[in-house]
């Protein structure tokens, strides 16, 4: 877990702040504990209290934006622990970009922590997730999304009240200035509309700057110009609503306030031309194209013909040998007969008919994708065929009642005939009883050479492969010798055809696949009687 000489750097972002009038101070939760965030070193989890720690003293530790180390607004003040979530409060000092920090933590637009750690010590979990012991906080950047979603900041503090009112707040406030009787901003207003100086029709007056002495409005001025409260970047509340004071000094009416910037909103892009669907291509979808019968009996042979065929000995006449005599006595002799062995091939299939636009002007991936699910259903055809092969030839045991039972059955049948149980296919409910067997019931080939892969739902143990096979009837076992039969195939997957329709203006897309399996010997293939209780 320890991992003194390697220091690596980290950052995680946290969640919302909040903000408070008098102590210019933020609070808020850095990190939580147990959670995975999505940080610069991938996947990490801090896996609970002592896993961060902040240096002595604690202004050592800065607050930033966005991990620029040249915009720092404030430094640790506070470190507070419950278990769940370090909370830390950081002291905002005077000034400009002090004021933007507090502003934008209590309005929301930039309202997250991230943390930036040295760590000391770590590792990495089954999933990958890296696991954070040991870390020293080094810095907390104010960040706009946060990769740790429940670090959320509590408590933004500032002197200005400025920097914690809405835009409708300074706007009603200016307003309510301007037509209070006596006050300054009425009195200019009033002095305003008095001078009426004349002004070319044509000219179009700007917002002016506080800087910019205040210039009173004509009539036809002040029916003419909204107010402006947009044009730079990063302008805060107090700087629009000191536009909107400026506005009202120039005499300008307040029922004519609109906004610098047109809105753009969806519904006015209707041609996509802004903001458009995202697509993604073919969505993934969960298919069978697992044959565990058929990777049981080996490495699969090839077909070259439209039979399977051979030869075998006719059981009641092979080869035998006899106790003899000697001394020019007759040796012993029996008959000899063969019989013969074949199985036909058996042909798979699929054709479509695209018109050709498709192919020209459409996606070259939506072919491949037809191809690549033929593929995938010949391999399930395939495996089901070839269990009705075996299903036909095995020879079935009776009176099983139990798994063990059926192993063990299997085993004194292969052994009758001079065979080896190799392989066991399990229908489902038979798979769920055998995975399930209490510990005093494994037996003991099991627990010292066992293992099982539960994803795959197949294991080995005692040189014996299992697996779940849902070819089978639910309380079903197929056991096996692998020698006892063979399945040949033109190749692992179909093949790939297609051929222009011009008459037509289509394109045929086909595929075409061949199997064939011969049983050796049908003694060396067992099945239950589906008998299980």
């Amino acid at each position: 877990m320890s991992h003194p000489k390697k220091i690596a750097y980290l950052s995680a972002a946290g969640g919302v702040l909040t903000a408070s009038a008098s102590t210019r101070t933020i609070t808020g939760d850095i990190v939580e504990y147990g959670v995975v965030g999505h940080t610069s070193l991938g996947p990490t989890i801090f896996v609970g209290a002592g896993s961060i720690t902040a240096p002595a003293p604690l202004s050592k530790v800065k607050m930033l934006v966005q991990h620029d180390t040249e915009r720092s607004v404030g430094f640790l003040q506070d470190l507070a622990d419950d278990g769940s979530k370090p909370k830390a409060t950081f002291k905002v000092p005077d000034g400009a970009e002090g004021d933007e920090a507090l502003t934008k933590a209590a309005n929301g637009t930039r309202d997250s922590f991230s943390v930036g750690v040295h760590l000391q010590e770590y590792s990495f979990d089954d999933e990958g997730n890296l696991l954070v012991h040991a870390s020293t906080l080094k810095e907390v950047s104010l960040v706009t999304i946060p990769a740790f979603e429940n670090a959320l900041v509590h408590d933004v503090a500032a002197n200005r009240k400025e920097a914690v009112m809405t835009v409708e707040e300074m706007r009603a406030n200016a307003l309510a200035a301007a037509q209070t009787p006596g006050s300054p901003v009425a009195q200019v207003a009033a002095a305003a509309a008095a001078a009426q100086t004349p002004a070319p029709a044509a000219a179009t007056p700007q917002a002016q700057p506080a800087t910019v002495p205040t210039r009173h409005a004509t009539a036809a001025e002040a029916q003419a110009s909204p107010i402006q409260v947009g044009g730079r970047r990063g302008m805060d509340l107090s700087a629009a609503a000191g536009i909107v004071i400026d506005h009202l000094r120039a005499g300008l009416p307040a029922t004519q306030l609109s906004a610098a910037l047109t809105d753009v909103i969806p519904a006015d892009d209707a041609g996509e031309g802004f903001l458009r669907p995202s697509f993604i291509g073919e969505l993934w979808q969960a298919f069978r194209d697992d044959r565990p019968l058929i990777d049981a009996f080996g490495t699969p042979g090839k077909l070259t013909g439209t039979k399977v065929y051979g030869w075998k000995w006719d059981l009641a006449n092979r080869p035998t040998v006899g106790r003899y005599a000697g001394n020019k006595t007759d040796v012993p002799s029996n008959p000899l007969k063969t019989v013969p062995a074949e199985s036909d091939a058996q042909d798979f299939a699929a054709g479509w008919d695209v018109a050709r636009k498709y192919i020209d002007l459409g996606a070259a991936d939506y072919i491949e994708s037809v191809f690549r699910g033929a593929t995938a259903d010949y391999r399930l055809q395939t495996e089901d065929w070839f269990g009705e092969q075996i299903l036909a030839s095995a020879t079935e045991v009776l009176g099983v009642t139990t798994v063990l039972g059926a192993l063990s059955q299997f085993n004194v049948e292969a052994a009758k005939i001079g065979a080896r149980l190799s392989t066991i296919q399990f229908g489902v409910d038979a798979w769920e009883e055998f995975i399930n067997l209490p510990e005093s019931q494994v037996p003991w080939w099991l627990k010292q050479q066992g293992s099982v892969e539960l994803d795959g739902m197949k294991g080995r143990a005692g040189g014996v492969s299992f697996s779940a096979n849902l070819g089978l009837a639910a309380g079903q076992i197929l056991g096996a010798d692998s020698r006892a039969a063979t399945y040949y195939e033109a190749g692992s997957a179909p093949i790939r055809v297609t051929a222009q329709d011009i008459p037509r203006g289509g394109v045929d897309l086909g595929v075409f696949g061949y199997a064939g399996a011969i049983v050796h010997d049908p003694r060396a293939i067992w099945v239950s009687d589906d008998g299980l209780v």
